[in-house]
């Protein structure tokens, strides 16, 4: 089984969506019928994710099977925080958003422990969520 993730294209807008949709309906399925309803995200918001580079899929075995959005902060979500405080404000910091998975796929807990690394253009910043690297990127 091979997993890679890659930059969302304008011409995969079709399939984020469709994954999108799928994250939808687990959401519902599983108790949760508000946090995304039948409108969140919007299109718009996609498309603004892909034009931005923000957007991408998590490929198996040339399938995508799951979406996300990789933002750099400062985010709006995050500006107040209640009960708690960032450990280092003076560092920058990437948000996941609009994560979803096809209805067959157990992406999370199956992906927790592999790392990937993204290029931002002042440095390179690895997380342990989501896929294998053989070696650390060219940025």
């Amino acid at each position: 089984m091979e997993r890679y993730v890659r930059k969302a294209t304008a011409k995969d807008l079709p399939v984020v969506l469709d994954l999108i949709e799928s994250g939808r309906r687990i959401m519902r399925e599983n108790g949760n019928p508000h946090q995304w309803g039948d409108s969140h995200p919007t299109v718009a918001q996609i498309e603004d994710d892909i034009a931005d580079g923000h957007s991408y899929l998590l490929m198996e075995d040339g399938r995508a099977i799951a979406t996300f959005a990789f933002i750099p902060g400062p985010d709006v979500t995050y500006i107040v925080i209640y009960d708690g405080q960032w450990i280092d404000a003076d560092r920058p910091y990437y948000v996941l958003h609009r994560v979803a998975s096809a209805q067959f796929a157990i992406v999370i807990s199956s992906l927790v422990g592999q790392s990937f690394y993204l290029c931002h253009p002042s440095d390179c910043y690895s997380s342990t969520v989501w896929s294998p690297v053989a070696d650390k990127p060219a940025c």
